[in-house]
């Protein structure tokens, strides 16, 4: 096998027919230190992958996300994809893409990384909006902006991706994830507007519920907002949403909808 890196991508050509992460790990460490966010693994130049060798990508996995970062191999031939399905563990956590692009097209999508410890402390009492489809973005943060009034308390928009329980947490996921950009994006502008210190990122989760809670406790919240659309008002699944953070948030929470209108 051989290993060659450019950019933020290690590239694998070759046979992969045992455990090769050590091998591959000094030249990944080296792209991490440029590329925090994440690396991508290139396998469209590997002949053959060995059940031994496919637990080099676990491994990989294992380790950069360790270490804080992320990890996407793209290019997978067919016939790799398809050992790797029937590796117990390797493709429950191996985040797969089909291309460089859409790899790092993933890596782009976080804007402001969570809190870390370091920071926590200024967060706190800050103001925690989920953000979903059917959730409205500009009215939440006008709710939001009022309950910091006078506080100088920032607004964390928190994006709650679900990732199925049968892929990879950080599998990219282009189309859904350009809808949460756009989202935040337009959450963010309208939180500009109103003159209010703005953080936004996305948070991948197996359940949006469990997510939002533990946004929540992770941001030291003093509030939380969920606003729904007037057209997801009625759907059940909101209802359940809104009665879990009642219920279970140890912070104010405040459930609203726009006004609805004769278009709605």
């Amino acid at each position: 096998m051989i290993v060659t890196t450019f950019a933020d991508t290690v590239g694998l050509s070759g046979a992969l027919v045992k455990n090769q992460w050590l091998t591959i790990k000094a030249a990944a460490s080296l792209l991490l230190r440029e590329h925090p966010e994440g690396i991508v693994i290139d396998c469209g130049e590997l002949t053959n992958v060995s059940e031994d060798g496919s637990k080099t990508f676990l491994e990989a996995v294992k380790d950069i996300q360790a270490g804080g970062s992320r990890i996407v191999v793209c290019n997978l031939p067919r016939q790799v994809l398809e050992l790797i399905k029937t590796v117990p563990g390797v493709r429950s956590q191996l985040p797969i893409a089909s291309s460089v692009e859409e790899a790092r097209a993933s890596f782009k999508l976080t804007l402001s990384a969570p809190p870390t410890d370091s920071d926590r402390p200024a967060a706190e009492n800050g103001v925690v909006v989920p953000l979903m489809d059917g959730l409205d973005p500009v009215h939440a943060v006008r709710i939001a902006a009022r309950a910091a009034f006078g506080t100088n308390s920032p607004i964390h928009l928190v994006y709650l991706l679900e990732v199925g329980r049968s892929v990879a947490l950080g599998t990219p996921m282009p189309e859904r994830e350009a809808a949460a950009n756009a989202m935040l994006d337009a959450a963010t502008v309208a939180a500009r507007e109103l003159g209010v210190a703005v953080s936004a990122h996305v948070e991948r989760v197996r359940d949006a519920q469990e997510g939002a809670l533990a946004a929540i406790k992770n941001y030291k919240a003093g509030y939380a907002v969920l606003c729904v659309t007037p057209a997801a008002a009625l759907e059940d699944r909101w209802s359940e949403f809104a009665s879990i953070l009642l219920h279970k948030a140890q912070c104010d929470v405040l459930i609203g909808r726009a006004a609805i209108t004769s278009h709605a």
